[in-house]
């Protein structure tokens, strides 16, 4: 069994950990992870919603860093 192989098939009885998914997600995953959490996504219903779960996040997270950054500019012009 190649090492990919291996890798998809534990990830397929153990599911994707947070972490990795998040990795994944902001595309920090080495070339070796990326192709085998893809095809864990494919056929993993549970990932699938954990990875819809962790991009929403990632949304309210950087709409979030846009609103703070705003209202510091904001901020800083009433006190100038």
């Amino acid at each position: 069994m190649a090492k990919q192989d291996k890798v998809e098939a534990k990830m397929f009885y153990t599911h994707i950990r947070e972490e990795d998914l998040e990795l994944y997600v902001l595309g920090r995953l080495s070339p070796k992870q990326a192709p085998a959490i893809r095809s864990h996504l494919a056929k993993c219903e549970i990932c699938k919603n954990k990875l819809t779960e962790v991009e929403i996040s990632k949304v309210r997270l950087a709409d979030l860093g846009k609103r703070q950054g705003s209202e510091g500019k904001m901020a800083l012009r009433r006190n100038s």
